[in-house]
């Protein structure tokens, strides 16, 4: 089993210790792409903060959501620079603090899974992103709410 989070990127990038790698990550899906994300930005941001993480715009800006489904240990989580991502669990220690902080107060989802997960960001309605978490054997183990109106916490 491996522990894995659900927030914005931008609460994973400590900026004393990766200096310059969030703005290079945001010139990276700017206007080029429409402001979405790319599979060669992901690759980057993994390499930069040592740990795999996938991207996606939250398709609504600012945002608060939750997740519901097998192993979730903290539902909720938000973003406030449009994006969301699915990383495993950060264990550099400064990362780790600000991540424990906003899982105190529902910015973080937290949940366990095998180490072989696939993640698909829903993007069938533009407005609004779902996160799908499947395992190997392809079954969908966690989503998240389906509108803003769902959203529990």
């Amino acid at each position: 089993m491996k522990t894995y989070i659900i927030t914005d990127p931008c609460y994973l990038v400590n900026h004393a210790d990766h200096p310059g790698v969030w703005a290079r990550y945001c010139g990276m899906i700017g206007e080029k792409t429409n402001y979405e994300t790319t599979p060669e930005a992901d690759d980057y941001l993994s390499k930069a903060l040592g740990f795999r993480i996938q991207t996606a715009s939250t398709g609504y800006g600012d945002w608060r959501n939750s997740i519901s489904g097998v192993g979730v240990k903290h539902s909720g989580f938000f973003a406030d620079a449009g994006l969301v991502c699915v990383a495993e669990m950060p264990t550099n220690p400064a990362v780790l603090a600000d991540v424990s902080a906003l899982i105190d107060v529902g910015g973080v989802a937290v949940f366990d899974a095998e180490e072989d997960i696939s993640v698909v960001f829903d993007r069938s309605n533009r407005r609004w992103t779902i996160v799908r978490i499947f395992n190997r054997d392809g079954e969908e183990i966690i989503t998240s709410q389906e509108s803003n109106e769902e959203v529990i916490f």
